[in-house]
């Protein structure tokens, strides 16, 4: 059947994102973008120590994938067919679904095939990532072969962690925050720092940026199969700010978005073009024609490690490899000369290159590295937990403040950047009170967001705000999880509305737990909640979908929680849903009266109760399918009591079947504090497995860097090694 308005007619150009292919039909529009995207992945898959070719999408060089915070709070499960969403008379939402950027990146890391105009590509991807796998695991093969008679292994394992110091004192990258990560094959060989364009991650630091510590640092070489320092330091830069909530990524990876606080006045959005090894502090030392070298002029910190040197007799692309003192180190590869000199050592978190912000009108051509900051509009608008969330399709970002109002931002990475206002205010009000982060809904067109007291917001195009029903006694405090295929979101609230009603589900008091609504939700519709536990004063952050869930034809499946007890000890949670919808078990308690907003109330089901043996911080939950098996991973700030590790841990579940009330952990990792937001990597075509990223949430000793300095450390664990 043809539908009016969706032949193709090519009519100029527009700036769309980092692209600016303009196409009179909106949805063949995107359904461009979605197939150059997937071509991406079936073309781009290397050989080990090849380089990845390089894509056209429109007028962007791509090579990659980001991955961010945004990927976890914005998901899509099964879309279903063509023809079923025109039987159910929503073909243009599902055209908007399929032909979202973030739809084919999920399809790509997942490894599912994928509906629409890129379905064939999907199928083309796969079989070029097994010919790659294949031809990989034999260049691997023969090469051990060749150096230790070994024998050929057909799954090599990525064994090695690293841990490095993003500075002196509390420095993380925050509770329920994320770094974020850029991956140039999504289940293809990863790029080492030999590649032109390596895989990197990049960490925010929470500290205030000065000379002597950066505000944002990337690293490069991240995994046990490259060769020399794991990992290096990429870049860091000093933007003058402190930086509490996640970085995002353009769609190239070229460039960051995040929110800064600066010394005074409002919070600054910041955009910045990265460059690799920028220049950071020269010392004197004396080299040793070998590895080791003194300092006479200057001190090195932990943070040093991984910094690129530079001087006569060190090999080109050197790292220093070891901080043993402060006048005291190693090189990855050794010097061939002994003699005192001048050495320059690139940017790292503890000498960080500093960036003076350029206009607004200037940035787009300024020479990298460079910045600009844009100050939020209105009087006394500060951010404390809203990160940005940046919409590849129109190039416009979204980001909440302190007093309710919702900052949109666009052009963003391609054009002039400004922000767009409303009368002179910012875009759109949502109360008055503390926002968390938005979460751009394509199927809808529409932005949600949470606010401190306990209501929901849906702001259409226009900047109209629609106020849910309240959902909450207290604060929401981590940004909604939309499926938009499925048509819903869930919010994660500490404290309900039970303590309005009583018997209460929750002793006569609050309780904490899941309420969701649809995406259209008016301003009266009720909601349904499934119940966790009695609300105590931890945050609840976001959970995830199951491999059951994403891979059904109607959203059938356990979303995964992080939670928490009365009396503060951590638990983790499983809350079965069938259509997308809560499953119902019944009431939580006998005689119990719903309260007014609530259509319906269940029970979640503990499936480790406790987690931990006293108070503890969960995290977030993130999940991960590697093709054969399924996994989830949270952590707790103290106390743990799983798989033999003890007091702040992260831990993993498998999740390929649903898990039974009592299942135990599979593994577990120390992680002082406990650990931020978590992000997982492209799946390895040689390996079949993935690193999981995050930062720690107390100071410590992170192992890579040594111990010349202590602070929160940056972590890559492997998947391996959580399993």
């Amino acid at each position: 059947m043809q539908y009016p308005g969706l032949s193709p007619e090519v009519t100029g150009w527009e700036s769309i994102g980092e692209f600016r292919p303009m196409i009179a039909n909106p949805f063949f529009k995107l359904s461009k973008i979605t197939l150059t995207l997937i071509s991406i992945a079936a073309f781009g898959v290397p050989l080990m120590g090849q380089e990845t070719p390089t894509v056209k999408l429109g007028n962007a060089d791509v090579t990659g994938l980001p991955d961010d915070w945004t990927h976890h709070h914005l998901v899509f499960s099964n879309p279903r067919t063509a023809d079923e969403a025109i039987h159910r008379g929503a073909y243009e939402e599902w055209l908007r679904i399929v032909n979202d950027p973030r739809y084919a990146m999920q399809q790509l890391k997942r490894r599912r095939p994928a509906q629409g105009f890129a379905a064939d590509d999907v199928g083309r991807m796969e079989d070029a990532a097994e010919a790659a796998r294949l031809a990989a695991i034999e260049e691997i093969d023969e090469a051990r072969v060749a150096l230790r008679g070994a024998k050929k292994s057909a799954k090599p394992k990525i064994e090695k962690d690293w841990s490095m110091a993003l500075g002196s004192g509390s420095t993380t990258v925050g509770a329920g925050m994320y770094p974020a990560k850029f991956s140039f094959n999504p289940i293809g060989t990863p790029n080492c720092a030999s590649a032109t364009s390596p895989d990197f991650v990049a960490y925010n630091t929470s500290a205030t940026g000065s000379s002597s510590q950066a505000s944002i640092v990337a690293y490069d070489n991240l995994y046990s199969s490259c060769t020399g320092q794991v990992p290096s330091v990429y870049w860091a830069f000093n933007t003058g700010g402190k930086v509490t909530t996640s970085v995002v990524l353009s769609l190239t990876g070229s460039q960051l978005a995040f929110i800064q606080t600066p010394s005074s006045g409002n919070a600054q959005l910041v955009l910045l073009k990265w460059a690799a090894k920028p220049a950071g502090r020269s010392i004197t030392a004396k080299l040793n024609n070998n590895t080791s070298f003194s300092v006479s002029s200057g001190t090195l910190t932990s943070m040093d490690v991984g910094a690129g040197i530079s001087g006569t007799g060190i090999p080109a692309g050197d790292t220093i490899a070891s901080v043993t003192t402060a006048t005291a180190g190693t090189l990855t590869s050794a010097a061939t000369v002994n003699t005192t000199q001048t050495l320059a050592i690139t940017a790292d978190a503890g000498s960080p290159d500093t960036l003076t912000a350029v206009s607004n009108s200037s940035y787009p051509g300024c020479s990298t590295p460079c910045m600009t900051t844009l100050t939020f509009s209105g009087s006394s608008r500060s951010d404390t937990i809203s990160s940005p969330f940046y919409d590849y399709i129109h190039d416009a970002l979204y980001v909440g403040d302190a007093s309710g109002g919702l900052h949109k931002f666009s052009p963003v990475f391609n054009g002039t950047p400004a922000e767009v206002l409303t009368s002179g205010a910012p875009w759109a009000a949502a109360g008055t009170t503390t926002l968390t982060s938005p979460v751009y809904d394509s199927g809808t067109g529409n932005v949600f967001v949470g606010n401190a007291s306990g209501f929901l917001y849906s702001v259409n195009s226009s900047g109209v705000a629609t106020k849910s029903l309240q959902v909450a006694a207290g604060a929401i405090v981590d940004g909604p999880l939309v499926d938009s295929s499925n048509g819903q979101l869930w919010a994660f609230v500490s404290q309900d509305t039970n303590a309005s009603v009583s018997p209460t589900a929750c002793a006569s008091t609050a309780c904490s737990g899941v309420v969701q609504l649809p995406t259209d939700f008016g301003a009266t519709t009720k909601f349904t909640e499934s119940v966790i536990g009695v609300s105590n004063a931890n945050t609840l952050y976001i959970g995830a979908f199951d491999n059951l869930y994403w891979a059904s034809s109607n959203g059938t499946g356990n979303l995964y929680v992080n939670g928490s007890t009365g009396g503060a000890a951590a638990k983790l949670v499983q809350i079965p849903l069938t259509a997308a919808a809560f499953v119902t078990a019944g009431n939580c308690q006998s005689g119990y009266k719903t309260p007014t907003n609530i259509s319906n109330e269940v029970c979640a089901t503990n499936i480790d109760n406790p987690l931990t043996s006293g108070t503890a911080q969960p995290s977030p939950v993130t999940e991960i399918d590697n093709g054969s098996t399924d996994y989830i991973f949270a952590s707790v700030s103290a106390s743990g009591n799983q798989t033999g590790c003890t007091g702040a841990c992260i831990y993993s579940w498998n999740t390929t079947s649903t898990l039974s009330s009592g299942a135990a952990a599979g593994h577990g990792l120390a992680a002082a504090g406990g650990t931020s937001g978590t992000i997982i990597d492209n799946i390895s075509a040689t390996t079949g497995a993935s690193q999981v990223y995050f930062s720690t949430l107390s100071s410590g000793t992170c192992s890579t860097s040594g111990t010349v300095t202590s602070g929160g450390c940056a972590v890559q664990a492997s998947q391996a090694g959580l399993q």
